[in-house]
């Protein structure tokens, strides 16, 4: 026997390898599933964003919170929806991160990029403003509304306790137009 090569010639038997045609429809056929994977996971970019940043909301809340109970002072968050940020305060300044020692300022807009992830609403008590009082709990309650694509995502902190709670809630159920509302009825029919 003699040794194979990787691409055959027209006369050699069709054991030895493989042709050029037959390398370029595998190349093809794995562009276009890499193609349609890519376009699968880009739609659900802004919606896996929306839960990220309403996990690491509920996160920093905890934080606030538990420095708020171990410094024995407030802290605040303050949530700014026009610039899609928030940032978190001590006595009056930033707070510092734990690990990286930056301020706690975090904008969502240039942390999730491209994603169109907005920071809709943030209500507590009616202010913009979470306070934890020395004993980490909140001033008032309340809830900040985070906007994906397809979704809206809830961070609530309860009122007495300061329980932290995130939740999805998609947004044609949100807006009435979806599964969760009650049907519309037909009106009566007249005789």
């Amino acid at each position: 026997m003699g040794t194979s090569t990787l691409l055959r010639t027209a006369g050699s038997s069709p054991t030895d390898g493989v042709t050029l045609i037959e390398i370029m429809v595998v190349m093809v056929i794995g562009a276009i599933l890499v193609g349609g994977a890519v376009a699968l996971l880009s739609t659900g970019y802004a919606d896996r964003a929306a839960e990220e940043a309403a996990s690491r909301i509920a996160t920093d809340i905890a934080f606030a919170q538990a420095e708020a109970i171990s410094h024995r002072s407030e802290r605040l968050i303050v949530f700014d929806t026009v610039n899609n940020a928030y940032a978190i305060f001590a006595a009056g300044d930033t707070l510092l991160h734990p690990v990286t020692r930056a301020p706690l300022v975090v904008d969502l807009s240039a942390l999730y990029q491209g994603s169109g992830l907005t920071l809709e609403s943030a209500s507590y008590g009616g202010s913009d403003t979470l306070r934890f009082d020395r004993d980490g709990i909140p001033a008032s309650g309340g809830q900040l509304a985070l906007q994906g694509a397809e979704s809206r995502w809830l961070v609530t902190v309860a009122d007495a306790t300061g329980r932290i709670a995130t939740s999805e809630t998609p947004s044609d159920i949100v807006e009435g137009k979806g599964k969760g509302s009650p049907p519309e009825k037909d009106p009566p029919k007249g005789g």
